[in-house]
């Protein structure tokens, strides 16, 4: 690895860095992607993505109505689950129909 590389690598774990605070918001919003993912079946989590935590909120992005239906059925059970698994004040999935584009298994952040 060459110099230049390993001071963009060391900036972007700096606490005050902006560019490693949206890597680590990103990495943690893919951790709750995936607490859901190995909850609900698997055709809804084909359908679906955790978009955003905000105040409480999940927001979810689904590619269907369906798929929606089913996640507004489970919303109480969700919420408990990931109060539980995050510890952190889950008050109320957000579902909105949008395209979830297809994942790869290495897209992971």
């Amino acid at each position: 690895m060459d110099a230049d590389a390993k001071n963009v690598g060391a900036h972007l774990e700096l606490p005050d860095s902006p560019v490693g605070e949206l890597l680590r918001r990103a990495r943690w919003l893919a951790e709750i992607d995936q607490i859901f993912r190995d909850w609900v079946p698997a055709p809804i989590a084909r359908a679906m993505r955790v978009a955003n935590f905000r105040d409480g909120i999940i927001v979810i992005y689904v590619d269907s109505a369906a798929a929606l239906t089913q996640l507004r059925y489970s919303e109480q059970e969700l919420l408990q689950v990931l109060t539980q698994r995050l510890k952190l004040p889950c008050k109320k999935l957000e579902i909105k129909i949008k395209g979830v584009p297809p994942r790869s298994p290495s897209a992971r952040v």
